[in-house]
């Protein structure tokens, strides 16, 4: 696995520890989806909010 690859990965799995971790993204406007930059990319989460759950 690349460089890169691997600390996407461990960045994506601290989100099961620390699910709040990153910014709001601006363009959502919900504090619950969060967002952390990698490299020329963005990691996207959504915490516990019904824009993901469909309600």
């Amino acid at each position: 696995m690349g460089a890169k690859l691997s600390r996407s990965v461990a960045k994506a799995d601290i989100l099961d520890t620390l699910p709040g971790l990153g910014r709001m993204m601006p363009e959502v406007g919900d504090e619950n989806v969060r967002e952390i930059p990698m490299y020329s990319y963005r990691i996207i989460t959504c915490v516990n909010c019904t824009l993901c759950l469909g309600s």
